[in-house]
């Protein structure tokens, strides 16, 4: 299957733009910066758009251990704008979400069965305080998309070994150690993380060991530095709308207006034309509401 790669995300921008590989006189167009751009209409323009659809693109979620009379959890650091979409207890089969809770009306610092939660800077408390250490609080939040990086900056999987949880790439970053955070990010839509933050326990040349694979894990699949990818992370008919928002913003850096503006309006109509590709995501029957404890 075809990886839209950001060496073909570069090559969309530079043609749709006329932007040439030959760096200008403020660097505007060289590749670290043309990716910086891309970068930033992703998650300031493009990845708003998309969650703006309300079809649980990006949600993910990360567990807690809930321990006695600890009320603080901090958000997950990929949160999208430190936003959560919902926040549950799980106890054994059983699942249930918690509400907010106005913190102006607290009125207890005593612990018992969380009911509620609510935010105090980059911590979700929970209220009451748990009273026991029992549980898991799950909280589910909107998964940021990775930077764009180079292609040249990740290394790509040629072979895996499962039984010693080595993989084999062409060639491994200068840069990387054994205390380097890297990703996994999988070669085909939706271009996924199986593996966040996690260091090689042992490296050579070609080869990075880990402490564990994940199960899913193929060949083509990429390393690369933490929240960093070598493939945007959107869907594959967004590629041209990323490339386009880019364009516009680099002919705008350049000083080019007219371009700029014919650049918008092609935007436009791309835009347009992406957002109905999602909305909706199911095509099937229409959503029914249905009882919280339906079997």
């Amino acid at each position: 299957m075809a990886t839209y790669t950001t060496t073909d995300f570069l090559t969309s921008v530079r043609m749709r733009g006329s932007i040439p590989t030959s760096v200008n006189s403020a660097n505007v167009n060289n590749t670290a910066n043309l990716l910086l751009m891309g970068t930033e209409e992703l998650h300031i323009k493009l990845l708003p758009l998309i969650m703006a659809a309300r079809e649980e693109f990006y949600v993910t979620a990360k567990d807690y251990a809930i321990t006695a009379n600890q009320s603080a959890y901090i958000l997950p650091s990929r949160a999208s704008g430190m936003v959560v979409r919902d926040v549950q207890i799980v106890n054994g089969s059983s699942i249930y979400s918690l509400r907010p809770v106005d913190s102006d009306l607290i009125t207890t610092t005593g612990t018992g069965a969380v009911e509620g939660y609510y935010f105090q800077h980059n911590n979700l408390i929970l209220y009451p305080t748990p009273a026991a250490t029992s549980g898991t609080l799950r909280v589910r939040y909107f998964g940021r998309p990775s930077r764009l990086a180079a292609v040249s900056a990740c290394a790509q999987i040629s072979a895996i070994s499962a039984g010693t949880s080595t993989v084999t790439v062409s060639t491994v970053p200068s840069s990387w150690s054994t205390s380097t955070p890297l990703d996994i990010i999988k070669s085909v839509a939706p271009y996924y993380n199986p593996v966040v933050d996690q260091s090689p326990t042992s490296m050579t040349a070609t080869t990075i060991t880990f402490a564990s694979l994940p199960s899913d894990l193929a060949v083509g699949d990429w390393l690369a530095l933490a929240e960093y990818s070598p493939i945007p992370q959107i869907p594959h008919e967004f590629q041209p709308l990323l490339a386009q928002m880019t364009v516009v913003k680099a002919l705008e850096a350049v000083g080019d207006r007219e371009g700029a503006k014919a650049a918008k309006a092609d935007l436009d109509l791309i835009q347009a034309n992406a957002t109905q590709l999602i909305t909706p995501r199911s095509h099937s029957d229409p959503r029914k509401v249905i009882g919280r404890n339906w079997r």
